[in-house]
């Protein structure tokens, strides 16, 4: 299920969704316990300040 996340977040930022922060926020919140996503999430962390939108909604 973690990858739909991944994707949706990825998507949002891609997109400049202005609820991007919130639904950050909330994908943090269900990835805060360590599970065997926790090392997808840190890259995943890691590399979303570096995507540039390419679409305005």
């Amino acid at each position: 299920m973690g990858e739909a996340y991944f994707r949706g977040l990825i998507i949002s930022k891609l997109c400049n969704d202005p609820n991007y922060n919130q639904k950050f926020r909330k994908v943090e919140a269900i990835f805060d316990e360590p599970d065997e996503w926790l090392p997808y999430w840190e890259k995943l962390k890691a590399v979303l300040p570096t995507i540039e939108p390419k679409y305005n909604l």
